[in-house]
């Protein structure tokens, strides 16, 4: 006779029904009063008072119609450079006000705000801790999308009309969701009408707080985007996600905005404008780490391996002498380059190129691509074949698991005649003269000015470019 258990809570657990409590809640941006709200004093102090009483702006406003029934849409969204909080989603008023005590910064106009936030995840588990999806409410009820995994096909799951016979009698079941139909966004009217969005929901534990898991909602599918391609790149380097230098016991990530261009339409003009958006940010050098490990493995370089390393107070990846890593490399290529060691020899060698790329792992397919696009499609016929067997692996070494990303910048670069010198100025003016060492944040930020058309990126990019070679 099979096992029988009664835990009805251990089934519904099992099956993803049941969501965890949160014990918080950052919000991205907040609401103000529009200029017919600012000359009603009483709106007004309304308003105010909502805001010191750390209200949600959705309750101030209805607070205000209830005095003022036709003061409709008298808030609008606005964007601002820190996080904002509402005591409703605290366990009390009282904890609201103090994580604001805690963590947020008075800035020279005497109140304090949340603008950064340490932050540590329950689980390695992306869709876990970052679940999203497209949802909304039309029809009497609500619509979300799922992704079928047998078959990759999205689908818009709702839950069926109520019978009204049924519904006099008084026999209406709790409705189970069901499948809609499939969901294309393009062909969808509740899309295109928005009252369907990307919705995602970041979840993780703030260290030194004993309030439990807070969320950070946002419909941003660019910042969301940009959060998720943090995490991969974290997990990829470690393994998982850790939650606190175990040398310095500080926290390794943290939750901050950052002013982005952004690509928007405002009376059907097509524009581009600045505005903050949640990013993620890490305290370690995960690249570094990876590189090196990468560089031992094929063997290019006898440096201390990631896990004889430690990390100093700053986030370096230290060797055992104290040297970074970075300083390891740089000494001891320079020693075996000087000794003829063979493991760091220039390789142009066919066989040995091709040896080489079949230990690194690299993509063959993005790697191909790459070579076409920089080289063109015969370089093996070409004299460019032997710059190909010299530089690449060297290439690939040096960047460690950041040399996809950064094949793929040219790749798309290449597809929308954007032109190499000028983005490379554009990216060291946004992420520094190492940004290549990042070249996944950079891949996300290009995607992200395409977005909004290739026309526009290009000029974001000349516009920046232009800035920075004058100076």
């Amino acid at each position: 006779m099979s096992k029988m258990t009664m835990s009805l809570l251990g089934e519904k657990q099992a099956k993803g029904q049941m969501k965890a409590t949160m014990g918080g809640s950052l919000r991205p941006g907040i609401k103000v009063l529009t200029k017919a709200g600012l000359e009603n004093p009483e709106i007004v102090k309304i308003y105010n008072n909502g805001v010191k009483e750390l209200m949600s702006f959705n309750d101030i406003e209805k607070e205000i119609l209830k005095k003022f029934p036709s003061a409709k849409n008298c808030m609008y969204p606005r964007n601002v450079e820190y996080f904002s909080i509402a005591a409703k989603d605290f366990p009390s008023a009282a904890a609201a006000k103090q994580f604001i005590e805690a963590f947020g910064e008075d800035r020279g106009d005497g109140i304090k705000r949340i603008y950064t936030v340490p932050v540590a995840f329950k689980s390695d588990n992306l869709e876990e801790i970052f679940p999203n999806t497209l949802q909304g409410f039309a029809d009497g009820t609500f619509h979300y999308m799922v992704i079928d995994e047998s078959t990759g096909k999205h689908l818009c799951m709702h839950r069926k009309p109520i019978d009204a016979e049924k519904a006099k009698r008084g026999k209406v079941l709790p409705r189970e969701f069901s499948i809609k139909s499939d969901c294309i966004p393009n062909e969808c009217a509740m899309y295109a009408s928005g009252r369907c969005k990307f919705n995602g929901s970041l979840e993780f534990y703030i260290p030194g707080t004993t309030i439990g898991l807070v969320s950070m909602s946002t419909s941003s599918a660019y910042a969301s985007e940009d959060i998720w391609a943090a995490l991969v790149q974290a997990k990829d380097a470690l393994g998982h996600l850790p939650a606190l230098n175990p040398n310095t016991q500080k926290p390794v990530f943290w939750l901050r905005k950052v002013e982005c261009e952004r690509a928007y339409f405002e009376k059907g003009e097509r524009k581009v404008g600045k505005q903050w958006s949640p990013k993620l940010f890490s305290e370690l050098d995960f690249a570094a780490g990876v590189a090196n490990k990468q560089m031992i493995r094929m063997g290019l370089a006898t440096t201390p391996s990631l896990e004889t390393s430690v990390v100093d107070e700053d986030g370096v990846i230290q060797s055992q002498s104290g040297q970074s890593i970075s300083q390891v490399s740089e000494i001891e290529n320079q020693t075996t380059s000087k000794q003829n060691n063979p493991a760091s020899s220039v390789i142009s060698d066919k066989d040995a190129y091709q040896e080489f790329i079949s230990k690194s792992g690299v993509n063959l397919e993005i790697l191909g691509e790459f070579l076409t696009s920089v080289y063109g499609g015969d370089w093996e016929q070409s004299e460019n074949a032997s710059q190909v067997y010299t530089l690449i692996p060297k290439a690939i070494a040096r960047l460690g698991n950041q040399a996809e990303p950064f094949m793929q910048i040219r790749i798309l670069s290449k597809q929308h005649n954007i032109i190499p010198s000028e983005f490379d100025v554009y990216a060291e003016a946004k992420f520094g003269k190492d940004w290549k060492s990042v070249s996944n944040d950079v891949y996300v930020d290009l995607k992200d000015i395409l977005r909004g058309g290739e026309d526009v990126a290009i000029a974001i990019i000349q516009e920046v470019a232009s800035k920075n070679q004058a100076v």
